[in-house]
């Protein structure tokens, strides 16, 4: 059984995602915003709080 959001519940996701190329970058960018932060998530989540959703590019990380 999956607890529902609420008000009370407070959570932050921070996930880190590499790409070998900026065509594979912007390809999963284009999914990950249609899959994953559909509207109707979107929706849930706003309902419950959600401030604001950000995301960072890091061009000069060292592997």
């Amino acid at each position: 059984m999956v607890k529902p959001i609420t008000k009370e519940t407070l959570f932050m996701n921070c996930m880190k995602l590499d790409f070998a190329t900026k065509i594979e970058l912007e390809h999963g960018m284009s999914t990950f915003e249609d899959k994953v932060w559909a509207k109707d998530v979107m929706k849930e989540l706003s309902k419950a709080g959600l401030v604001r959703r950000t995301y960072s590019q890091v061009w000069n990380e060292q592997n």
